[in-house]
């Protein structure tokens, strides 16, 4: 069948550099195409880096490159076959937007050195321990997230975030390790992250999954 084809563009504010792409996304009911605009580093987001480049230098944000997962995952649950888009939850898209929240912490960023010197903290990483903080993102986003689905009875979905990279941590996540002169910032920006997907995709799950927990495995394997 025909693909459809989805422009994909932020209107914050962007530093010069944009380098598009164009990918087919292949689904069990018919390809979806979706053009993204992924953008350098944003003025807002230029603090916390998701990825780095061949170079070794820090790429595009954790803000940036979890919009442009959202609006794959919007693309791939409307190619959907009907039936199977039932099973997933009202915030499938938030959610997974928000599976790499969790690089927003000392123990992920401490991996590109680059970015330390430019952000003037190579001694703050040694003198505050950042070495001791939980280096797993997923781990993170799993935290993060299902003590914000807590208050709806629906942190089980946070398992779905967690492994994204194909391990489980487990029901629940009883404590991360962070950098305490890091903790209050991190978790604030957490949330800000939260908030701004949350505007753009819609509140996150406020449902339990179903009993035996097949809707929660199949979003766990897209996700994966």
């Amino acid at each position: 069948m025909r693909g459809e084809s989805q422009t994909v563009k932020h209107s914050a504010k962007r530093s010069k550099l944009c380098l598009s792409a164009r990918i087919i996304l292949a689904t069990c009911s018919r390809p979806a195409s979706v053009r993204l605009v992924v953008q350098s580093l944003t003025e807002d987001g230029a603090q916390f880096w998701a990825k780095t480049t061949q170079e070794g230098q820090p790429g595009i944000s954790v803000r940036d490159h979890c919009l442009n997962v959202g609006y794959v995952a919007a693309a791939l649950q409307d190619a959907l076959p009907p039936r199977v888009k039932k099973l997933l939850p009202q915030g499938t898209v938030t959610l997974a937007a928000l599976h790499d929240v969790g690089k927003i912490s000392a123990g992920f960023l401490r991996k590109c050195p680059v970015w330390l010197v430019q952000r003037g903290l190579v001694e703050a990483e040694r003198n505050e321990f950042w070495q001791g903080a939980e280096s797993d993102h997923s781990v993170v986003s799993q935290f993060c997230l299902q003590n914000l689905l807590k208050a709806h009875g629906a942190e089980l979905w946070a398992v779905a975030a967690g492994a994204h990279h194909g391990r489980i941590h487990g029901r629940r996540v009883a404590q991360i390790r962070q950098a305490p002169a890091r903790a209050g910032v991190e978790e604030a920006a957490r949330q800000r992250l939260v908030s701004d997907l949350a505007q753009t995709f819609g509140p996150l799950p406020a449902s339990k999954p179903e009993q035996n927990l097949s809707d929660l495995w199949l979003l766990a394997a897209c996700r994966a």
